[in-house]
């Protein structure tokens, strides 16, 4: 009797597990395809260009066939490993339901050219941002040189 209640609990743990792995695969293709619907998969494929530039300038002995093939791997595998490693911090602040309006928002008209723009707008909102700082701390300071 005790071996078949060890048996069953042991069976109910690898069941909870089992789906514990699938709602996080079902998340991470979730978050997958509302990285593809924003644009943010581009951006992430973008920066691992980028670090290939830099990896292709500071190793200049290393043949150009090694580059090519590197890069083909680091496209095909790191957005997924991106993704698994982002779970756990979008699951804290976003739910399944959540990701799925995010994806259907940013498949709209809309949606799609604010994914678009949002590059070109953040690159111009930190230029903003700089010179609005900056007129802040000549405030600070005018009001510390007359105190």
């Amino acid at each position: 009797m005790k071996k078949l209640i060890i048996l069953l609990a042991f069976g109910f743990i690898i069941n909870i597990q089992s789906s514990f792995a699938q709602a996080k695969d079902e998340y991470k293709k979730a978050l997958l395809e509302m990285f593809t619907a924003s644009g943010t998969d581009e951006a992430y494929i973008s920066a691992i260009k980028q670090m290939m530039t830099m990896f292709k300038e500071n190793y200049k002995d290393v043949p150009a066939n090694f580059w090519k093939e590197a890069e083909q791997e680091m496209l095909k595998s790191s957005i997924e490993d991106l993704a698994e490693l982002l779970v756990p911090v979008y699951e804290k602040y976003l739910t399944m339901a959540d990701l799925k309006e995010m994806t259907k928002f940013y498949n709209t008209p809309v949606g799609k050219k604010y994914a678009q723009s949002t590059g070109p707008i953040m690159q111009e909102s930190m230029k903003v941002g700089e010179t609005w700082g900056r007129k802040i701390g000549e405030k600070i300071a005018k009001k510390i040189s007359e105190q």
